[in-house]
């Protein structure tokens, strides 16, 4: 890498992505509810690797998540199994 070729640019003008609170959204589901989320609010696929590192983490183990439907119309369920 040539050092005379390096570009800067600001640090408001780099290309952020959106982070979703998954921590805090996972937390809100109540006993014996579940979260429903539809694409393309939120992948399916990206829904269940969120929660997959939170249980890794020992995060969450209560939760389990079911996806129904054809790709790009899934509904994702994200359950609270334990009991009221």
């Amino acid at each position: 890498m040539d050092k005379d070729k390096l570009k800067f640019i600001p640090a408001n003008e780099v290309p952020y992505t959106r982070q979703t609170k998954w921590d805090e959204i996972f937390a809100q589901i109540s006993k014996g509810q579940a979260l429903v989320v539809e694409e393309p609010e939120v992948n399916a696929d990206t829904l269940r690797a969120a929660l997959l590192r939170r249980k890794r983490q020992g995060k969450f183990k209560n939760l389990q998540m079911i996806a129904r439907g054809k790709r790009g119309h899934r509904k994702s369920y994200v359950a609270n199994a334990d009991k009221k």
